[in-house]
């Protein structure tokens, strides 16, 4: 399947082109009334869900499959609807399509094997879980939480609580709202304009989080990776930004800049970056052995500014801890 840039085109395209892999073959249509919650379990079709008008579930699925080979299930068990698809053995050759239209108020539990979902518009929690496919958001009010094991993650004007678990992919979130939890493996981490509390963790990638308005203790977290958080307002809540082979860095973006900061490096091996002079330094070990060659000396730098304000830690190991005006 031909991959499309998310945010670079309407989403209204996005459906076109995710719609477009399986235009030609049979379809099969089928409508539900009733129906508050929607639970899909595919194997590898690429989903679209889309909110219209009305109470009505209505389900179309184009396929280019064997008829022997392919089969769908679409059943209610009181006020929730099942989609299931079923493959009849080895040697099914094809590809297939699911749109669901739905009602603007619906929890949806998801999952899949291999193959897209793209949705928009929706009011209720979504519960995502995929091996491989990528997953294209917008316009969501509710708690989000996504457990993917390959693929990229796109989500943005959401409002709620949002949980992230990546093994393997780029993840962006942009125009997002609520407690940000995101734990990824491997891949770039991109958060742009987004408001709440953050716990931002990366394996192997960078952490760029630009327009972030903290309103709780919060912390940005790469092993192997830059971290960069600009404020889009004065902080007013503890921070910690830590890298160990990365930048560690904090952009005030011209806002105020006030409480007490805290810069690690390795010794020989990190820099401390600041605007401002240091209060106090020193030195201290994080090896087991003391002053021999297994020891991990760093150096510690602290000032304060302002009477009051929260606890901010720049931390690295081989990169730089900086701080921005």
């Amino acid at each position: 399947m031909q991959r499309v840039n998310r945010f670079s085109v309407p989403l209204t395209l996005l459906l076109l082109a995710l719609a477009s892999s399986a235009s030609a073959g049979d379809t099969i249509t089928e409508s539900f009334q009733g129906v508050k919650q929607l639970k899909i379990d595919l194997v590898s079709s690429d989903v679209i869900i889309e909110v219209v008008r009305g109470s009505t579930v209505t389900v179309e699925v184009t396929h280019t499959y064997d008829d022997d080979c392919y089969r769908t299930r679409m059943d209610t068990w009181g006020d929730r609807l099942i989609l299931e698809e079923d493959f009849g053995g080895y040697g099914c050759y094809g590809r297939a399509s699911w749109h669901i239209k739905i009602p603007k108020k619906m929890d949806i539990v998801y999952s899949s094997a291999s193959g897209d979902v793209a949705a928009s518009g929706i009011e209720g929690e979504l519960d995502f879980d995929t091996a491989s496919g990528d997953i294209t958001l917008s316009k969501i009010n509710g708690r989000i939480t996504i457990d993917n094991a390959s693929g990229r993650i796109e989500i943005r004007d959401a409002v709620g609580d949002l949980d992230i678990d990546n093994a393997s992919g780029r993840i962006r979130l942009e125009n997002v709202r609520g407690n940000i939890e995101v734990d990824n493996a491997s891949g770039r981490v991109v958060i742009k304009n987004a408001t709440g509390q953050f716990d931002i963790s990366n394996a192997s990638g960078d952490v760029d989080a630009s327009g972030i308005v903290i309103n709780a203790e919060s912390s940005f977290t790469s092993a192997s990776g830059d971290v960069e958080v600009q404020l889009a307002k004065k902080l007013a809540h503890d921070l910690s930004l830590t890298s160990a082979s990365g930048d560690a860095v904090l952009d005030y973006n011209g806002n105020p800049v006030a409480g007490e900061f805290i810069f690690r490096a390795r010794q020989g091996r990190g820099r401390i970056v600041s605007p401002y002079p240091f209060d106090s330094e020193e030195e201290f070990d994080r090896g087991r052995g003391g002053w021999r060659r297994d020891s991990r000396l760093y150096v510690e730098k602290r000032f304060k500014r302002g009477k009051n304000g929260p606890r901010i830690m720049l931390s690295t190991v081989t990169g730089t801890a900086k701080l921005k005006k």
